[in-house]
């Protein structure tokens, strides 16, 4: 789910020891994230916040050139730069890059949201395979469980805002079950127990009150 379908099936193997190069020079782990930081500043070596396809090749070969993996043909580089390159823009961003190189959702993890998407677009009559629109996310939303809003730190609005804002990164205002995923991947990153993961997504979302109780 977190890999483009046309990405080449080595690029996809290739990910694997990508990621373990980086978790062996610290970029691996829920407390990774300045780690992860780091690594990206390593390939975006011009310090523009994007890679590019020049950067991400010198990137790669600092990580894989001691293994059998390097050097890689210049098909699977391209590929590989677009499983990175997950909003075709021809620069990879840092949640590009940290939401590659870190592991996919674990499998409780991934049942939980792809059963929320489904939910959301069943009640919402949308097409799981097109997506759903941000309005009718919004209705099922319930920010009552958000810490920020028990704290009296934010607004239910407020909070509604920025957890919509999180899926709409193209401002199409449709949500693909790819970016539904990827979002709730961001996440899941600081949360280190699976069922306090699965209780934040079950709490934010009405649709699923009577499916996980």
């Amino acid at each position: 789910m977190l890999f483009r379908e046309s990405s080449s099936g080595r690029a996809r193997a290739t990910i694997g020891r990508v990621r373990e190069a980086l978790a062996s020079r610290g970029a691996g782990g829920v407390k990774s994230m300045q780690d992860t930081v780091r690594q990206f500043r390593v390939f975006d070596q011009d310090g523009s916040g994007g890679i590019s396809r020049a950067e991400f090749a010198r990137g790669l070969e600092l990580c894989l050139k001691s293994t059998e993996v390097w050097p890689l043909p210049r098909s699977d580089l391209e590929a590989l730069f677009h499983v990175f390159d997950r909003n075709g823009d021809d620069a990879i961003a840092f949640e590009e890059f940290a939401l590659t190189v870190r592991s996919p959702l674990g499998l409780e993890r991934e049942e939980v949201v792809l059963r929320a998407f489904e939910q959301l677009c069943a009640v919402a009559g949308a097409d799981p395979r097109v997506g759903i629109v941000l309005r009718d996310i919004a209705r099922q939303y319930d920010a009552a469980f958000h810490p920020q809003v028990q704290e009296g730190r934010a607004t239910s609005g407020q909070v509604l805002a920025a957890y919509l804002r999180g899926f709409d990164k193209d401002e199409s205002e449709v949500v693909s079950v790819d970016e539904f995923v990827d979002y709730y991947a961001w996440l899941s990153w600081s949360i280190r127990d699976d069922k306090t993961f699965v209780r934040m997504v079950v709490e934010s979302l009405s649709v699923l009150y009577s499916i996980f109780p």
